[in-house]
């Protein structure tokens, strides 16, 4: 009889087969999410300025032929295949057609490209350059076009603006968590400088009773910790940022024990009062 591991093999197995021959997704498969199209769009017409006459048209689309559309009349604005875009290129210069394309930050200047004539290439400033794509791919992109005169290298910060404000509206917003003082997980262990803690002073727990409800757990699971040790783990987490601070030439202004007295005297005397 076929057991419930065996089983759970098989599918295993037959799943990696069938991956195999899916289709493995590349920078062609980094289809534009409309709101950074737009934003490059709204550029473009700010910056350079799209002639009223003409039409702006995408021809870059799944089963889409750009060698058939009939560009009278018509700009493009668009992001084609970044592994064609050298014959892309060469296909609207020969024909004079005007186009503002996305292409690879990294390779624009190389190549084919880079000698070509009346081509400027378009950078979003910044270190990275980077735009997040509907599949969630984070790509340095530039563009490159024909419409921009005589400039062979552009870098807009402009540009970096509407795609960095863009890009932050995508990205998602992870809670952090915040733990008490008596969990110790393993992530604590870089948050600490030297800490012994012993057997006796532990026991182990994948998630609290609060995070249960929301199906949330400890990653890498914890201990929880008597309050000794808690107390003995976050002067090891003081220290060590301590530590940090003195490296970094941040100084931490601490308490005398005079003052420390003064706040000790203070809290007697509000115990002693009656309300």
């Amino acid at each position: 009889m076929e057991t419930k591991t065996k089983r759970i093999e098989k599918l295993e197995d037959y799943e990696g087969f069938v991956e195999k021959f899916q289709h493995k997704k590349t920078t062609d498969d980094c289809y534009t999410p409309p709101i950074i199209y737009d934003s490059v769009l709204a550029w473009v017409k700010e910056e350079i300025g799209v002639p009223s006459h003409l039409e702006i048209v995408r021809p870059f689309y799944p089963g889409g032929d750009y060698e058939t559309v009939d560009y009278t009349g018509k700009v493009v604005i668009d992001n084609p295949p970044f592994s064609i875009l050298s014959k892309i290129i060469k296909f609207y210069k020969e024909r004079n057609i005007p186009f503002f394309l996305f292409a690879p930050r990294m390779t624009c200047l190389s190549g084919v490209i880079a000698s070509m004539q009346n081509l400027t290439a378009v950078f979003i400033a910044g270190e990275s350059g980077t735009i997040i794509y509907e599949n969630g791919a984070c790509v340095p992109t530039a563009f490159v076009t024909n419409m921009a005169g005589d400039l062979k290298i552009w870098v807009s910060e402009t540009l970096s603006e509407k795609i960095n404000m863009v890009n932050k509206s995508s990205e998602k917003s992870l809670p952090k968590y915040i733990y008490p003082d008596e969990v110790f997980k393993a992530a604590d262990s870089g948050l600490c400088a030297e800490l012994k803690i012993d057997r006796a002073d532990t026991l182990p727990v994948n998630a609290l009773d609060c995070q249960r409800p929301h199906k949330k757990a400890i990653f890498g699971k914890g201990f929880l910790l008597t309050a000794k040790a808690a107390k003995a783990a976050k002067a090891a987490k003081a220290a060590k940022a301590a530590k940090a601070a003195k490296a970094g030439n941040i100084i931490c202004w601490e308490l005398s024990q005079r003052e420390k007295d003064m706040i000790a005297a203070r809290e007697s005397a509000n115990d002693g009062k009656v309300v």
